[in-house]
């Protein structure tokens, strides 16, 4: 018999009165043993339990006591022997309730190895030793001698409980037909008789026992089946569930399974150490945001675990938690997965029939023990994961499942057997605090190994992409394989969505070519799902939504069967065990709240702003233009004109019949279009990243978005000219909008940025964000515009009338005067020559300092031979006359800039 004790008192117990329990019956036993007990002793620097002095020997011995239901750690025991050390009592005692953790367990049984004098110095009395002492000392009656009535099958454990209501033993019975712990009967801990009287039965189960959500009965009752109800509740242990085939929103089959190599195969590295005892972590997470495909893997998992290779090693069992309809869900999970085990040949059956202990100590039965001891020799683990397990923690009624299972994981945690406990993790809901659920995930965060999934790479979606033209049975148009690619943003949820979408369409009759014009809006595929319902239907949809997981029989007594049949055969609605649920969590969150999972964008558009304003601007106001009177108003090629198309279908401003090759805004007005624009970009992975690491109103320079863009965009490899093209197209869209401001190499975020403040712009007027230095005005010219800033005349206006643009623009560029109100206003701090700072500023420029650089090792080069060479350093799209133009501008500052003296 597993021997256990627990102080359990009603809810108005203070946590002093509580730990008064255990105080005063390790009082009694000291009593009994000689002692004289001093209780709440404050000593120099420290505060003790209990101190105790011996009537004969005097003896001095300090007494720790520990009402703990959770495992104690080692620091509980070297704070012992420290405090025994430093004070020179003759011996620590610890009395606790609460079992060792494992590296307690490692200290105790080191410290017992010692010579007998030594030992002497701590005793540690562990729940079967309490208990022991207690017995053996006349205070309570040896639990092997209750009376227990006839007809029940007993737990092999017993409970010394202590309470405000006196002591108690109680002792579980087992229902046989589920082989875990039903009942539980009550018996005076004094002379062992059972409690008939249903007030002190009722008091003592509405304390905070580990026992309370069982049934507590009087012994003199008859003993009353439950067999209706275990069997209902069996039920509830369902698998996760796999689509019929790959048009299903249902987790993917193993054999439509794409990508996560990596973190599949780091998945089975840890089972296989687990099989050899290499590792000490016994439970397990795979976390990822809904539609990540957390489910999916644990089909995988399963497959790979049933291979030729693996099926006698690794045991694997995955259940659907949004099934569960009671505490007992975790017990019952881990029979039924045991029993499958057994029943599949995995491993023998144990001598005794099958039967989990409590919930604190589940693996205490016999029958389990043998069953673990065989895996241990056989080298072979057992793995039960529980799917979508923090979904249930909105159902009010299942709080106490957390508590259950927070026991049940510091248990398998302790016991280090080859058994894994795992729990995928929706990272994109939030529990609150006070919630168990809360509790029983952030108490086993040092005990887990977690495993995250991240976005599909650019190569597992061209993998899901090779699947789906298999499934679809033709060559999917590369343009529409590429909007597919970028649409989903690496989401694997919805790269899954728009490819059934596609697959419907082209089912349908539909052409490739009619798909590739339109912006595939998640949003409106959804609410176009909803849209096609019938009242009936939809009104079903949002109540299961609601109640998620919803019970099957009241909305089939609520809505009809027929409904609810239609909707399962739509595939809308799913059953799992007696409980329905909607095919995604992603559209349960958009029927609830009529939002989709905020998506970032990172599609970078493949013509340059000032193109694709000037199409915006030749679109409004036009039913449908050819993509042949595009280019000619741009006057651009065909390869041009299909990108400025892609742009504006990316960005939401249009819609294209690449078959008839025409396109048609998607807006009816300007302002419409730029409040698309801004959507778009105030969504682009990019912006939200500078956001993220640099805080919102952030300045930086052309260098820190290259990094961002190449950290974002981390699995692409371009040459640096692309990387450049790429930062200076980002910076003019963002700057075109009215998101940053640029002032020469510095991007600076307009945090309260509106659309309503912008307005499309003819192409002449756009000004050039290159967050470079190219000289535009003179040295001296500039110097000249600097003292008249600083000496007052700096009206932007008035400066420009008298021939000063170019310079503005070149203390633009560098960063050295600020525009408020149309007023200049010059960034310096502290009093400092003109000369020197202009040529403080210039030197940090990469142009000049490659234009030195050159010259340096080329005196005699020629201005046009020096824009050449910078245009091809640099990825500038310059005529010859412009490089020669800014080979001349630029060779002149810095000629300038070398010639002056120094100091």
């Amino acid at each position: 018999m597993l021997l256990k004790i627990e102080v359990a008192v009603s809810e108005n117990i203070s946590s002093t009165e509580r730990g008064k329990l255990l105080e005063n019956i390790g009082s009694e036993v000291l009593s009994v043993m000689q002692y004289d007990v001093t209780e709440e002793v404050r000593l120099t620097g420290m505060e003790v339990d209990l101190l105790a002095k011996h009537r004969l020997s005097g003896e001095v011995i300090y007494v720790e006591c520990k009402a703990y239901r959770q495992t104690l750690a080692a620091d509980v025991i070297l704070k012992l022997h420290g405090a025994v050390s430093f004070k020179s009592v003759s011996s620590g005692w610890l009395l606790t309730t609460g079992d060792l953790g494992k590296d307690a367990k490692g200290l105790v049984s080191e410290w017992e190895l010692k010579d007998p004098t030594e030992r002497r110095k701590l005793q540690f009395y562990t729940p079967q030793r309490l208990i022991e002492l207690l017995v053996g000392s006349k205070i309570v009656c040896d639990p092997n001698k209750l009376i227990k009535p006839n007809g029940y099958l007993y737990a092999n454990e017993t409970y010394l409980l202590l309470t405000n209501f006196g002591r108690f033993w109680a002792t579980p019975t087992v229902d046989v037909s589920a082989g875990i712990n039903q009942n539980v009967l009550l018996f005076d801990a004094i002379t062992g008789n059972p409690i008939t009287d249903n007030k002190i039965i009722k008091d003592i189960s509405s304390t905070d026992t580990s026992l309370k959500e069982l049934n507590w009965v009087s012994a003199s009752s008859k003993c009353s089946s439950t067999l209706q109800d275990i069997k209902s509740e069996m039920q509830s242990i369902v698998s996760v569930p796999a689509s019929d085939h790959w048009s299903d929103y249902r987790p993917a089959r193993p054999q439509d399974f794409v990508g996560r190599k990596q973190v599949i195969s780091d998945i089975y590295d840890y089972f296989d150490k687990v099989r050899c005892q290499d590792t000490t972590t016994r439970l397990i997470a795979i976390k990822a945001p809904s539609g990540w495909g957390k489910s999916s893997i644990l089909l995988k998992l399963k497959s790979i675990s049933s291979s030729k290779r693996n099926k006698k090693k690794i045991y694997f069992y995955a259940v659907d938690s949004r099934a569960a309809v009671s505490r007992r869900y975790a017990e019952l999970a881990i029979i039924k997965c045991f029993k499958n085990a057994i029943e599949e040949g995995f491993v023998e059956k144990p001598k005794n029939d099958l039967r989990l202990g409590a919930s604190s100590d589940p693996f205490s039965d016999p029958s389990l023990q043998e069953l673990l001891e065989s895996l241990s020799k056989n080298k072979k683990t057992i793995v039960l994961f529980f799917d979508q397990f923090e979904e249930i923690f909105a159902k009010q009624e299942l709080a106490p499942l957390f508590n259950e299972l927070y026991s049940i994981c510091t248990s398998i945690d302790s016991l280090q057997e080859n058994i894994i406990l795992g729990f995928s993790w929706k990272t994109d809901g939030t529990i609150p605090q006070d919630h168990p659920a809360y509790h029983m995930w952030q108490g086993i965060s040092d005990s887990r190994r977690e495993f995250s999934l991240t976005p599909f790479s650019p190569s597992e979606v061209a993998s899901a992409l090779t699947m789906f033209t298999k499934e679809l049975n033709q060559t999917i148009n590369p343009q529409l394989k590429r909007i597919l690619s970028d649409h989903c943003q690496g989401y694997p949820w919805l790269l899954k969505k728009l490819c059934i979408h596609v697959y419907k369409l082209i089912k349908e009759g539909y052409d490739q070519s009619e798909i590739l014009g339109k912006s595939l809006n998640i949003s409106e595929l959804f609410k176009k799902e909803l849209e096609e319902l019938p009242s009936n239907e939809l009104s079903c949809i949002q109540k299961i939504a609601a109640d998620s997981p919803a019970e099957f029989f009241q909305i089939e007594e609520n809505y009809g069967g027929d409904t609810v049949k239609s909707l399962i055969n739509k595939r809308l609605i799913l059953r799992s065990g007696s409980r329905l649920i909607l095919y995604w969590d992603i559209f349960r969150d958009y029927v609830l709240t009529g939002k989709v999972p905020q998506i970032p964008v990172s599609y970078i558009p493949q013509s340059d702003c000032r193109r694709y304003l000037d199409a915006l601007k030749y679109i409004l106001g036009k039913s449908t233009i050819t993509f042949e009177d595009l280019g000619a108003e741009l006057k651009v090629g065909d390869g041009t004109t299909d990108n400025i198309v892609r742009d504006m279908i990316m960005m939401g401003s249009s819609e294209s019949s690449r078959k008839k090759r025409t396109l048609s805004s998607l807006c009816a007005t300007e302002q419409e279009s730029l409040i698309a624009l801004h959507r778009f970009w105030k969504s682009h992975v990019v912006l939200r990243s500078l956001i993220s690491n640099k805080g919102s109103g952030f300045e930086v320079t052309y260098d820190e978005i290259k990094s961002t863009l190449k950290e974002v965009y981390s699995t692409s490899q371009f040459a640096e000219k692309t990387w450049d093209i790429y930062v200076k197209r980002t910076v003019e869209w963002l700057a075109a909008i009215g998101i940053v401001i640029v002032n020469g190499n510095y991007i600076s975020h307009i945090p309260d940025s509106s659309a309503k403040d912008i307005s499309i712009k003819p192409r002449t007027n756009v000004p050039r964000f290159s967050g470079n230095f190219f000289g535009d005005a003179p040295p001296p010219v500039v110097l000249e515009v600097i003292q008249l800033i600083a000496s007052g005349q700096n009206s932007k206006s008035e400066l420009t009338k008298n021939g000063k643009r170019n310079s503005i623009y070149v203390l633009k560029e560098l960063n050295m005067v600020t525009e408020s109100n149309k007023k200049l206003e010059l960034n310096l701090i502290g009093d400092i020559d003109y000369t020197k700072w202009l040529a403080t500023c210039v030197l940090k420029t990469k142009n000049i300092e490659a234009v030195i650089s050159i010259i340096k090792s080329a005196k005699d080069i020629k201005t046009k031979e020096i824009g050449t060479i910078l245009a091809e350093k640099f990825g500038y799209s310059w005529s010859d006359a412009t490089k020669a133009r800014y080979g001349s501008a630029l060779s002149v500052w810095a000629k300038w800039v070398t010639n002056l003296p120094v100091g």
